[in-house]
């Protein structure tokens, strides 16, 4: 199983604060996108731009 790292709550409407262990682990600045993937029922993130096709 993965490592827990951090804990976010949601909002009644469906809004969450990215946790500073979190943003630091994905090197997150101001401005960046956060990114997400699915695989089955798991969701992963990552930080990133978004490029126009």
């Amino acid at each position: 199983m993965p490592e827990h790292i951090a804990e976010a709550h949601m909002t009644t409407r469906g809004q969450i604060a990215i946790p500073k262990k979190v943003k630091e682990l994905l090197d997150a600045k101001d401005g960046d996108y956060i990114l997400f993937y699915q695989e089955g029922k798991r969701i992963y993130i990552e930080a990133g731009k978004l490029v126009p096709k």
